[in-house]
């Protein structure tokens, strides 16, 4: 399945009211029932159940501005979560308000699952030899990429502008973004492992 973006996606636009609920796309507290949540996640059953993202997206260089997201429930945040024999091209992500008005933030507390968080794709996934997982010519900037890390936190974990976790290609791509790892509560980072980088 492809799929084509064919206008920008302006997530600051979508707070709308319809049958007395309010839908606010910008608003990511766990109490926000349709906050935004990262397409994809992890396979279950050991492959059996595919969760994964394992289609084409072709953003055709529109944008996808402000987007927003906070989660502590999924292993691997983004755009996209976790994908797999996939090809993301053309994904412009901006921000009006660089390191303000664009963020994507992982909260994943586990001793025994690593943890990825990117602007783009938390993981690019890759299980066998010469299966394609590809991002190209996508472009971030002006995003906050975050990883809240504590003594629970995951054993391994990657923080990148673009990509968290990466076992495909990148190619003609690029991130202009504020990578970080955030203490809680000023704890120690000890049994905890990290990756961070522009990309």
């Amino acid at each position: 399945v492809q799929f084509i973006q064919e206008t920008d996606l302006e997530y600051g636009e979508y707070t709308k009211s319809y049958c007395g609920v309010k839908y606010d796309l910008m608003n990511t507290d766990s109490s926000n029932d349709y906050r935004n949540q990262p397409i994809g996640r992890p396979n279950t059953d050991n492959g059996a159940t595919v969760n994964n993202f394992r289609n084409s997206y072709d953003g055709q260089g529109h944008k996808i501005v402000d987007y927003r997201c906070q989660a502590d429930t999924y292993q691997f945040v983004g755009l996209f979560g976790e994908v797999q024999k996939c090809i993301l091209k053309n994904i412009v992500m901006t921000a009006t308000e660089p390191y303000q008005s664009a963020y994507v933030v992982s909260n994943y507390k586990s001793w025994y699952y690593r943890a990825g968080v990117g602007a783009l794709v938390g993981l690019v996934y890759v299980q066998n030899k010469g299966e394609q997982a590809v991002i190209e010519n996508c472009s971030v900037s002006g995003y906050r990429v975050e990883f809240d890390v504590d003594a629970s936190s995951s054993m391994e974990y990657a923080v990148g502008g673009l990509a968290g976790f990466c076992f495909g290609q990148i190619r003609n791509s690029s991130a202009v973004c504020q990578v970080a790892l955030s203490a809680h509560n000023g704890q120690s980072e000890w049994g905890a492992h990290g990756y961070g980088g522009g990309l």
